[in-house]
This record gives structure tokens, C-alpha cells and sequence, in this order.
């Protein structure tokens, strides 16, 4: 019998297997930014959908009331019979508070304050003023994105941070929830020096109010789409609403708004860690909007009134006719504003944005 030897297979030597795991290492290098340009890719279109459902529950709202929903409600006479918190009271006694304040992401000394009187007796204008009840488009169109359910447990004549509400302002609605924004989920609204007013869930996108103007002071005066109390009709909007902002992105990452709408002496602050240079704090009307100012997209100066996006390179718009738009960080500031406008008869092209 003859009996035959197998040859015996070498083991991979040190060397080697240092060559493969460094090339396995390459390889992975080399596929994670096309794996993450695909990932911002499906996050972009998934953001884009969440926009286009909004723009269609928006005009399901209009053909069942013939307008749009205000950028939130305010009713003085509810917010007459709401006394101010208790922490309201100047301890200094001289009424005055801080109205708006930048500082540096260094935390070095305020950039610039701007002081302004309490506001006793100016019930829905100015920080830490009434806005009661409260209630934002977002919650308006409860109906028409398949949260009836939710809808029906409000009653609009209670304020959005009011007890009984909390089940609902916590509810994390994923229609309002942009997939790349990062810091979105359940955060704690407070009021300008530091008292909490309501848990609630964040909202990624914000109306329109226009172009310029102080929508924290004035609320009701923007050139848009949305602002305080107003029901706008179609037919207003003189621009053509293929040519109008309607909703635009303003992630949790930048600023942290609750979806439900605006609380009273609840502030919009910039979120700690925003990848832009300074802090500031807005009233609580902001909350619930933004509008194109002095800064163009995802500035670094950006403000928390200021549309934003977490995608690289466009921000997602909804316009007031239906369509989503995908608007570049490099568009031009006049044209910006003239989108933002709804009746400014600017004359704007589609290559332009």
C-alpha cells in the first residue's frame, strides 16, 4: 500500500495579513463617502416628501375653510383671563429684560444687547408676551395628514402649553421631522431668563413670514404667506404661488421648535452646539416662522428667524402652490427675498434658485 503525503498550506504570514486588513481598511475608506452621499441622498428625498405632504394637506385646508392657517392664534381676550408666572416679576424692580442677545460660540463677552420694556399690559407683542392659545399651522393641518385623532383631542381655546396638553405637544409627528435633523425628538421650551414653559416635540420646518421685518415684535406684519391671525387666500398671493415660499426647512439642529405652535413667554433660542457663531434668543412667535433677513442660506451668522437646512449644499422649500424646490446655499439674497414675498412683483426664474 502506498501511502501519499498532502502537502501542508502555509499560514498566512504576519505580513500578509497586515496587507489584507490594510487593504480591507482602504476599501471601507474609500466606500463611506459613497455610502453617506447615498444615505444624505434618501434623507433629502424623505424630507422632500414630508414637504410635499404638508403642501398638500395646506391646500386641503384651503378648499375645505377658502384659506391657509395662520402662523399661530392669538386671542387677546383668552390671554387677558392668563395672569403672568409668578417668575414674571422684575426682581430689580427697573422692568426691563433682555429683548434679543448675541454671544459669541466662545462664550466671551455679548456681541450686542438690545433692551426693551416688560411687556405688562402689551399682551402678544414682544418677548416674554402672551401669545395664548398658541396653536401653530402644524397643528391646523392635523386633519389632513391623517391625525384626526390627535386633532380631536384639542380644544383651540386652551394655550399649547396649558396641562391637558401635554400628551399631545409630545407626540413626535415624523411628517414634521426632517430625517437629517439630528436633534429632533422632545426638548424643554423656556422662557427668556431660563424657567421652563412646556416639554414638546420639535418641529424641522417653519412658515413663511416674508421678507424682513421683526416677526417677533410684529407678528402679524410680514409680507408672506403666514403670519399671526391671518387666514391668507390664494388669491392674495399676487406673486403667483408657483413663485412663493410657502414652508421651509429650520431643523431642531439650528433652532428647537415645538410643532404644536407658540407658547406664551416661550422664547426660540439657538441650539446649543448649532454649527453657526453666536447665541441668540427670539420671541416666541418665531417659533412658529421664518423669513429671508440679512443672511443668506445656512450663514454661519444665521439667526433663529432664519430658514436653515441640514443637507448639504439646498435647503427644501415648499411653495404655496404644491411643488418642493430644492433652493441653493449660493442663491442670491434678492432673490431669496423676493420668494419670500407674495405680492412684491419681483420677476424671478427658475435658473435663478
Amino acid at each position: 500500500m502506498t501511502y501519499y503525503l498532502r502537502p501542508r498550506r502555509p499560514a498566512l504570514t504576519l505580513v500578509e495579513l497586515l496587507v489584507v486588513i490594510a487593504i480591507i481598511v482602504l476599501l471601507l475608506a474609500l466606500l463611506m463617502p459613497a455610502v453617506q452621499k447615498v444615505r444624505a441622498a434618501a434623507d433629502q428625498m424623505r424630507c422632500q416628501s414630508n414637504l410635499k405632504q404638508i403642501g398638500i394637506a395646506l391646500h386641503h385646508h384651503h378648499e375645505d375653510y377658502g384659506a391657509f392657517p395662520p402662523a399661530f392664534l392669538y386671542k387677546p381676550t383668552l390671554a387677558a383671563n392668563v395672569p403672568a408666572p409668578s417668575w414674571w416679576n422684575d426682581p430689580a424692580g427697573n422692568n426691563t429684560m433682555l429683548a434679543s442677545f448675541r454671544v459669541p460660540r466662545t462664550g466671551d463677552a455679548a456681541t450686542e444687547t438690545r433692551v426693551i420694556n416688560r411687556n405688562h399690559g402689551r399682551p402678544g407683542k414682544g418677548k416674554g408676551a402672551h401669545s395664548g392659545p398658541g396653536w401653530g399651522w402644524a397643528a391646523y393641518l392635523l386633519p389632513y395628514i391623517e391625525k384626526d385623532s390627535i386633532y380631536t383631542k384639542i380644544n383651540f381655546d386652551t394655550p399649547v402649553d396649558a396641562p391637558e396638553n401635554e400628551e399631545i405637544r409630545t407626540r413626535i409627528m415624523p411628517i414634521y421631522t426632517c430625517p437629517s435633523d439630528y436633534r429632533a425628538g422632545i426638548f424643554t421650551d423656556m422662557s427668556e431668563d431660563h424657567h421652563p414653559i412646556m416639554d414638546a416635540a420639535t418641529n424641522s420646518y417653519a412658515a413663511c413670514y416674508g421678507a424682513g421685518g421683526d416677526m417677533g415684535e410684529e407678528p402679524q406684519a410680514g409680507n408672506g404667506v403666514f403670519v399671526r391671525n391671518v387666514r391668507r387666500r390664494i388669491a392674495e398671493i399676487y406673486d403667483g404661488t408657483s413663485n412663493t415660499f410657502a414652508i421651509g426647512e429650520r431643523p431642531a439642529m439650528f433652532v428647537r421648535s415645538p410643532w404644536v405652535g407658540a407658547p406664551s413667554f416661550g422664547t426660540a433660542q439657538t441650539t446649543d452646539g448649532a454649527p453657526v457663531y453666536v447665541w441668540v434668543v427670539e420671541e416666541a412667535s418665531v417659533q412658529t416662522m421664518a423669513h429671508i433677513a440679512s443672511h443668506p442660506l445656512n450663514s454661519p451668522y444665521s439667526d433663529p428667524y432664519d430658514f436653515y437646512s441640514p443637507h448639504p449644499s439646498v435647503a427644501m422649500f415648499l411653495f404655496a402652490d404644491g411643488s418642493v424646490h430644492p433652493i441653493r446655499f449660493d442663491t442670491d439674497l434678492a432673490v431669496l427675498s423676493a420668494l419670500a414675498t407674495r405680492a412684491g412683483s419681483e420677476v424671478i426664474g427658475a435658473d435663478d434658485y
